[in-house]
C-alpha cells in the first residue's frame, strides 16, 4: 500500500514538473517571440508602433518619433515623421509666425495617412492647391490620429492644438466615428455642462480594489491566453450581433440600406461638433467639417481585402448606396450654423471609383487623397474669399481647384 501510494506521488511529482518545464519554456518562447515583434506586451494597439496612451485623450502620437510604415499587401511602407508636438510632418513654429495662414487637419488613420508619404496626404496636397492662390505662407498641419473621432479630436484641440493659433480647423468626419465615440465616451471624464474634460487610457489607471496596474500580469502566457480567449469569442459572434456597435463587425451597421436604429449613438457623436465650434470661435479660428466615404459606399469592388472585410464584417462585394449618413452630418451641421464640405459626390462621379481607395486598408489611395484635397480647397476658398487672390504663377504648382459650381451638401436628396 505504501509502495503504490509512493508510486503514485512519485508520479505526480513528475507530472507538475513536467507541467513547470512546460509553462517555464512556453513564457521563454514568447518572450523571445516578444522582443523581436512586441506583439504580446504591445498587442494593444495604443502601444504599437507611433502611438502610446494619453491621459488626456486616450492616445496620442509618440513625439519625435520616426518609423517606418510596414508594406500591405503590395503598398510599400512610408517614412513617417513625427514632431516634438505629436504630429506628422516637419516641426511647428509656435507662436505662428506673422504671414502664415494655418490649417489644422483633425481626424483619425484616414487623416494621418502611414499608407502614402506626406506630401501625397490630403493635408499635403491641400497647402500645395491653396498655396497657390495667396501671397501668404499657407501652412496644413496634419493632427489625425488612429481611433480618434470628434469627441478624441476635441480633446486634442483643447489640451495640445491650441497653441498652433489656427485659422481653421478642418474636423475629418469618419464613417467609423459613431462606433469610436461610443467607446470612448465611457471613459471619459464629463463637467456638469456635458462638457468632455479628458479621457485617461484604462492602463493608466490602478486596478480596481487591489491599488495595482493592470502591467503586473508578469507572465507573458497570462496575457496570451487571455487575448486568445478574447479573439475566439469574437470570432464566434452569431449573426444576430452583425449590428451591434459593441463589437468590430458591427461598427459600420448604421451605414446599411436597411440599418438598424442608432439614433441615440449617431446623435451623440456629433455633439462634439457644435462643442468644437464654441472652441475654435474661442481661437478665433473657423471650423469646417469634412465628410468622406468610405469604400464600400462608393464601389463594391474596392478595398477588396476578403482579412479586412471579414474583420469589419463587411462582405467582398457590398454596396451600401443610402445617402442617409451623410444627411445626417449633413443635417446636424446645418442645424448647428457649421459648415461643411461633403466630398462622396466626387468619389461618385468618378469614372474608376476603386482606385481611389488602397488595396488592402480602408484609407485613400493616392489619387483618393488628391480627390479630397481639392474638394476642401474648393470649399475653403468659397469660405475666405478675403484672404485668397488669383493662383500664383508657378512652374512647379499643383493644378488648382476647377472652377465648378460645388453643390451645397445640405441639398443633398437622401
Amino acid at each position: 500500500m505504501i509502495r503504490t501510494r509512493l508510486a503514485d506521488l512519485k508520479h505526480l511529482i513528475y507530472a507538475v514538473l513536467a507541467l513547470l518545464i512546460l509553462v517555464v519554456l512556453g513564457e521563454v518562447g514568447l518572450r523571445i517571440y516578444d522582443s523581436y515583434t512586441g506583439q504580446i506586451t504591445r498587442s494593444d494597439i495604443f502601444d504599437q508602433g507611433i502611438v502610446h496612451r494619453s491621459w488626456t485623450t486616450h492616445h496620442a502620437l509618440k513625439p519625435s518619433e520616426t518609423q517606418q510604415s510596414p508594406t500591405v499587401g503590395e503598398t510599400p511602407g512610408v517614412t513617417v515623421r513625427i514632431n516634438s508636438l505629436g504630429l506628422r510632418g516637419d516641426e511647428i513654429v509656435v507662436p505662428k509666425p506673422p504671414g502664415v495662414y494655418r490649417i489644422v487637419c483633425l481626424g483619425d488613420e484616414r487623416t494621418l495617412a502611414t499608407e502614402v508619404p506626406e506630401e501625397e496626404t490630403f493635408a499635403g496636397q491641400l497647402e500645395a492647391l491653396l498655396q497657390q492662390y495667396t501671397r501668404q505662407r499657407v501652412e496644413v498641419v496634419n493632427a489625425g490620429v488612429p481611433g480618434y473621432c470628434p469627441l478624441l479630436s476635441y480633446l486634442q484641440v483643447k489640451h495640445q492644438l491650441a497653441a498652433l493659433q489656427a485659422d481653421v480647423f478642418v474636423m475629418n468626419f469618419d464613417m467609423s466615428d459613431v462606433a469610436d465615440d461610443y467607446h470612448y465616451r465611457r471613459m471619459t471624464a464629463m463637467s456638469r455642462d456635458g462638457l468632455p474634460l479628458n479621457c485617461t487610457h484604462p492602463k493608466l489607471l490602478p486596478a480596481p480594489n487591489t491599488g495595482a496596474s493592470p502591467d503586473c500580469e508578469l507572465l507573458l502566457l497570462l496575457q496570451w491566453g487571455k487575448r486568445t480567449a478574447s479573439e475566439l469569442v469574437a470570432d464566434n459572434i452569431g449573426d444576430g450581433e452583425a449590428d451591434n456597435i459593441s463589437v468590430a463587425t458591427g461598427r459600420y451597421a448604421w451605414l446599411k440600406d436597411d440599418p438598424p436604429d442608432w439614433s441615440p449613438y449617431i446623435e451623440q457623436s456629433m455633439e462634439p461638433l457644435q462643442q468644437l465650434k464654441t472652441l475654435t470661435r474661442g481661437l478665433f479660428a473657423d471650423l469646417l467639417v469634412a465628410a468622406g466615404p468610405v469604400p464600400w459606399q462608393i464601389c463594391p469592388t474596392a478595398s477588396g481585402g476578403e482579412a479586412l472585410r471579414n474583420e469589419i464584417g463587411v462582405p467582398v462585394g457590398t454596396h451600401c448606396a443610402s445617402r442617409r449618413p451623410f444627411q445626417i452630418l449633413a443635417d446636424y451641421c446645418q442645424q448647428e450654423t457649421i459648415t461643411m464640405c461633403d466630398t462622396s459626390p466626387a468619389f461618385q462621379a468618378s469614372d474608376v471609383p476603386a482606385t481611389l481607395f488602397q488595396e488592402e486598408t480602408l484609407g485613400y489611395s493616392r489619387e483618393g487623397h488628391r480627390l479630397y484635397a481639392r474638394e476642401l480647397a474648393k470649399r475653403i476658398l468659397r469660405n475666405s474669399a478675403g484672404i485668397w487672390e488669383r493662383p500664383q504663377s508657378s512652374s512647379n504648382s499643383q493644378p488648382a481647384p476647377q472652377a465648378t459650381t460645388h453643390r451645397d451638401p445640405r441639398s443633398t436628396p437622401q
